[in-house]
């Protein structure tokens, strides 16, 4: 569940972030797992960053792959403006993975981000190998909403959560 980067190995709780320029945003991620193998892109779900993602998971999909989390643009630890649509999100992505050098990805969306991960296939399938889509939405999200959310739940991250990913 290691990884090995130069001389150090790196789970989800030890690795550092890191940062990187594309298209004038500054972009935090961490890297971490199988090296040479095409990495598991991680793309969070609404109100999130990669903070979010349970070591379980990512240690676990680590042993086996190399597994990148990144705050997209506007979220968390990274710079620049969060894009109102969805349609909109992937080209933060993209610019974040070719300043990687990235060639193939292969990516895991979780809710908003299995709607980013659909539209980024459907754009730029030459970089999108596969999909793993966690309580995601349709491609684009269209007529979803959190406007049903009361000011109380989306004042408490607890009734947000409930609220906003599971029905009554």
């Amino acid at each position: 569940m290691e990884s090995r980067h130069g001389d150090v190995h790196y789970t989800h709780e030890t690795v550092p972030t890191q940062f990187i320029e594309a298209n004038g945003i500054r972009y935090a991620y961490r890297r971490f797992g199988k090296p040479g193998t095409i990495p598991l892109l991680f793309l969070e779900y609404f109100n999130s960053n990669m903070d979010g993602w349970d070591p379980d998971v990512t240690n676990s999909l680590a042993a086996d792959h190399e597994v990148i989390l990144f705050d997209n643009a506007g979220v968390g630890a990274s710079a620049g403006k969060t894009p109102n649509i969805v349609a909109e999100m992937t080209e933060p992505c993209v610019a974040f993975c070719r300043a990687l050098g990235l060639k193939q990805i292969h990516v895991v969306g979780f809710s908003l981000g299995g709607m980013i991960a659909q539209q980024l296939a459907l754009e730029h399938p030459e970089l999108v190998g596969r999909l793993i889509l966690l309580g995601t939405g349709p491609r684009g999200g269209e007529d979803m909403t959190f406007a049903e959310l009361s000011p109380e739940e989306q004042a408490n991250p607890v009734a947000f959560l409930l609220a906003a990913f599971f029905s009554p």
